[in-house]
């Protein structure tokens, strides 16, 4: 069931939402963890902008992870110019930026190291989104990053927020999220291009 508010928090699309977004809100407005797989550029991360901006709407917090700096500081800029400085901090293993918004752009391994942590930033947390998922899945490229290479599962409702995978840019990507473990109801939404 959708949000009563839903209008509001997407009204900034100037296009017709896709079968697969709004199945996809219906999940992160039930509280499930959800797995999009679609091609690249078919609109996935206007599912991740959607659990951001409940989070928002709700008063909590959402982080948006990405694998390497370089993608980090991207989407950092991207989220500032559509929520502003005040409301968007950067998190990476050498630059802290605002690290108390409500809107937290950080490495996967900062992720993880806060879990590892019981770090108090994620009282507030809401949503989690890990984008570029297919990098965890990459068989040791990227072990720093990947929360799995360190046991932290992907995809699972953590204590304290509710994990989000939204994005796997891979062809063919396995959505079932059967490479890492889940805890709670984890929803997919597939789109096939």
């Amino acid at each position: 069931m959708a949000r009563p508010d839903r209008g509001q928090l997407t009204a900034r699309y100037t296009f017709p939402l896709d079968r697969f977004q709004i199945e996809a809100m219906d999940f992160v407005d039930a509280g499930d963890s959800v797995v999009v797989a679609a091609p690249t550029g078919s609109g996935k991360t206007v599912v991740a902008e959607y659990g951001i901006a409940s989070a928002l709407a709700d008063g909590r917090r959402a982080f948006y992870t990405a694998p390497i700096k370089a993608l980090s500081n991207q989407k950092f800029m991207d989220l500032m110019a559509v929520h502003g400085r005040d409301r968007v901090g950067l998190l990476t293993g050498d630059n802290a930026v605002n690290p108390d918004a409500p809107i937290v752009v950080m490495t996967t391994e900062v992720l993880r190291n806060m879990i590892y942590a019981r770090s108090s930033a994620l009282a507030d947390l809401k949503v989690v989104v890990l984008d570029e998922v297919h990098f965890i899945q990459d068989g040791g490229d990227h072990p720093p990053a990947s929360p799995r290479s360190t046991g932290v599962p992907v995809g699972h409702g953590f204590e304290h927020g509710r994990g989000r995978r939204m994005d796997d840019h891979r062809s063919g990507a396995d959505p079932t999220g059967r490479g890492g473990q889940t805890t709670g109801r984890t929803r997919v939404s597939v789109h096939g291009g």
